[in-house]
């Protein structure tokens, strides 16, 4: 769902098992159930459905309509797992942590005991089945609907679709995300190239206003708690069917399941008329088809809901810019949204729009890539490391910084990926924000390190993570930010809490145990993580990476060194509290003994990646 416009009272975000309804025949009429998170209700008897002498039930709508229901073959309840809930589709998070455990603990591990972690623990719930693949050439449906309340313009033709979804087509004032096609083979390094047909326009018999009023309809029957959740995503599932029943003689979806599992890949239902606000019936956002009917032997599962243009965002162009649908089809992958849907509950700021998944901004980062399958990260559990890297828009290099990996800690972790303006996805430009919304640009020159704090730790049901970036107590990615202000974490900042250049760590700078922020897990423990950038051009990144212990108290010394100004060097050599000239002397007549029983980052001031008369002149040159 996209950042663009906040939603105040977010009760609506849970998943909730929502209501299918059973077209029964004549001959036998039993009670229909519906189910959610916490009760059942028994919708003839509650009056939410009638059963009619000539077979299937009918909804008493607020506007005093009879909407004839499907006939279903199978459960009337369904899971509703949508971007909604924040929370990464579960396949996803077994591919992660498969390829955790059986990369960094084959000859740590019992190779059984791995296999039944997997097995047991990283199943995935069912309700996932469907959604987009992330690699090959899977083919979307997308269909075009309007209304009488909400026509489409001369202008607005399935053609212009196509071009900017599938073909060459584009918007250069709104490029990298002038595409759909295009962004996601540059994203991920041409391993998933998206296809598609355009069906439209469908002229709706209903108007707008009428879906509105079932919606609200859905909202009232269902209560406070659930009910604004399901009436949408069942006005949405009621305009989707009649747009499929209508057309089922003209649209063959079988085409549009890739992996034979009897569920769409992809379904785009695309709007006339300008978006509502936020989190409401005509807002755009992925969301789940929650009838048990099928087309053609295949069922509609995930699909996106977006309107076709938007004289909201962009007056002078009543055509269609792809930049929400690139937005909603990473919920289509199972990726879930970055940004912090409430501010009153945990660290605010998500990263900091540094993402697509955030402010639909860039790239994806390199944590994403890495769910989806697009990149392989060079692992380091021990030791350390000098190691180049290339932009990661442009490719796969990636680092994650791992240390003590078992079966209890190997989720916990920090991923490093070089991010350069100009390169692949990654604009020259940033946005500027007043409040929840946009106000313009600024330009955006300046390449650097991004280091990542991971906690892909399990939640109980051993199928999602047990954190997120909106709900919990800290987030599952959390960009760590290089000038130790951490206005992402607080709302604070040049951007109202969105990143700025300087969370980016620069040529020379330090990431570790002593900087701020630092490198120990959420419990306060130290992970000896530290990340030196040593040269840095355009082109790619010279990084050390590794792990080591803080220094230890030099000969004659009492104190172990300090490093005052929590820059990752330890300029206070003897520990006295002071920066001076001693330091130096200190420094000078034990050099070998630095250079061979301390860490080097602590002591390499001139950060050539060794420590040598060099680094003494430096910090002469400091005080």
């Amino acid at each position: 769902m996209s950042r663009y416009v906040r939603l105040a009272g977010l009760s609506l975000l849970f998943l909730v098992l929502l209501p299918g309804i059973l077209a029964v025949p004549t001959s036998s009429v039993s009670p229909v159930q519906a189910t959610d998170l916490s009760y059942t209700v028994d919708m003839e008897a509650s009056g939410l459905a009638s059963s009619p002498t000539n077979g299937g039930l009918v909804i008493d709508s607020a506007a005093a309509r009879e909407v004839s229901r499907r006939q279903t073959t199978t459960t009337v309840g369904r899971s509703l797992p949508d971007d909604w809930a924040a929370r990464p589709s579960p396949a996803l998070v077994r591919r992660v942590h498969r390829d955790l455990l059986t990369r960094t603990l084959p000859t740590s591990t019992d190779p059984d005991a791995v296999r039944r972690f997997i097995s047991t623990r990283l199943a995935p719930p069912g309700v996932w089945a469907g959604g987009l693949p992330s690699t090959g050439s899977p083919r979307s449906l997308v269909i075009l609907v309007d209304f009488a309340d909400a026509r489409s313009l001369v202008s607005q033709t399935p053609q212009d679709i196509a071009g900017k979804m599938f073909g060459d087509g584009g918007y250069s004032p709104d490029a990298p995300c002038d595409n759909l096609r295009r962004y996601y083979l540059e994203s991920s390094y041409g391993q998933l190239d998206l296809g598609g047909d355009v069906n439209g326009w469908f002229h709706s018999p209903h108007s707008r206003q009428y879906y509105s009023d079932l919606a609200t309809w859905y909202q009232a029957k269902y209560g406070a708690t659930y009910g604004p959740h399901i009436g949408i995503v069942c006005a949405r599932g009621e305009l989707l069917y009649d747009v499929l029943n209508a057309l089922d003689d003209e649209i063959d979806l079988s085409r549009y399941d890739s992996n034979d599992d009897g569920t769409a890949d992809a379904i785009f239902l695309k709007y006339a008329g300008e978006p509502g606000a936020w989190g409401s019936l005509f807002w755009g956002s992925q969301t789940s088809y929650v009838w048990d009917n099928s087309f053609d032997g295949v069922r509609p599962g995930k699909f996106i809901f977006s309107w076709y243009s938007s004289s909201q965002y962009d007056a002078s162009y009543p055509l269609y810019m792809p930049r929400t649908d690139i937005h909603e089809t990473g919920h289509l992958l199972g990726l879930p949204d970055y940004y912090d849907y409430d501010r009153t509950v945990g660290p605010t700021g998500g990263v900091g729009g540094w993402d697509m998944m955030d402010s639909n901004w860039g790239d994806h980062n390199v944590f994403s890539k890495y769910l989806l399958g697009w990149l392989t990260p060079t692992i380091v559990g021990g030791g350390s490391q000098v190691i180049d890297l290339q932009p990661s828009s442009t490719s796969r290099d990636a680092v994650l910084i791992m240390p003590d990996a078992s079966l209890d800690s190997y989720a916990e972790f920090f991923m490093v990926e070089y991010r350069v303006p100009g390169s692949g996805l990654i604009p020259t430009y940033v946005p500027v924000t007043s409040g929840d919304r946009y106000t313009g640009y600024t330009g955006y020159n300046d390449p650097g390190l991004m280091i990542w704090h991971v906690d892909a730790r399990l939640d109980g049901s051993g199928t999602n993570f047990a954190w997120d970036n909106s709900f919990s107590s800290h987030k599952l990615l959390r960009l760590m930010e290089a000038d130790g202000q951490e206005h992402l974490e607080r709302q604070q900042g040049s951007f109202d809490g969105y990143f700025d250049r300087d969370d980016l760590y620069g040529s020379g700078s330090l990431f570790g145990t002593s900087t701020r922020p630092n490198s120990a897990r959420y419990s306060g423990d130290a992970t000896d993580v530290t990340v030196r950038s040593l040269a840095q051009a355009m082109s790619s990144v010279r990084v050390s990476v590794g792990l080591f212990n803080s220094p230890i108290p030099l000969p004659s010394s009492t104190f172990s060194p300090a490093d005052k100004d929590h820059d990752g060097r330890y300029e206070d050599v003897n520990g006295n509290g002071r920066i001076d000239f001693a330091d130096v002397v200190l420094l000078f007549n034990h050099l070998d003994w630095v250079a061979e029983n301390e860490p080097v980052a602590a002591f390499d001031f001139n950060s050539n990646a060794r420590i040598d008369f060099a680094d003494v002149v430096e910090l002469f040159t400091r005080l």
